[in-house]
């Protein structure tokens, strides 16, 4: 199935743009010897509850402008549950060690680097329907949709 941009995808400014990824070194292992990415449910990605969702107060506000029956508690308990189709792998677009990453996956970690262009091939020739694109750091996400959700993280992950 063919590579697919979600809405509004953000890309590189050039595909031949390195691209980084931090693992446990456990990961990594398995990668090397199944020869395949690991991508992780996306309401498991990270210990943040929030991940892959919008604000409370957008899906408020979205409910109220639907008019009477749209529930916003009902409505993010969807949410919650749809994440759970969703499987994401993270690269990072700049070579940025923090220690918040070495927290995350040191001691046994270890960082790898590609191409952006490599990842892009990779993914075009899986037989899944795969998205690609930059992450939208926001308070207020651009589309009322689950994929937009997961592709939209709050500013204080930049």
């Amino acid at each position: 199935m063919p590579l697919e941009p979600y809405v509004e995808c953000l890309e590189p400014e050039t595909e031949d743009a390195p691209i980084w990824r931090f693992m446990r070194y456990d990961r990594f292992c398995t990668m090397m010897e199944t020869q395949r990415l690991y991508f992780c449910r996306s309401d498991l990605f990270t210990a943040d509850d929030q991940e892959g969702l919008p604000p409370i107060d957008y899906i408020k506000e979205v409910c109220a402008a639907m008019g009477p029956g749209h529930d916003a508690d009902y409505s993010l308990q969807t949410l919650k549950e749809d994440r759970k189709a969703f499987f994401v792998l993270c690269w990072n677009l700049f070579q940025m060690e923090t220690a918040e990453l070495w927290e995350t996956y040191g001691p046994a970690g270890v960082a790898i680097c590609s191409l952006y262009s490599s990842l892009k091939s990779l993914l075009g020739s899986s037989a899944d329907r795969t998205y690609l694109g930059r992450v939208w750091y926001s308070m207020r996400p651009k589309r009322y949709n689950t994929l937009h959700f997961i592709a939209t993280k709050r500013p204080e992950y930049v």
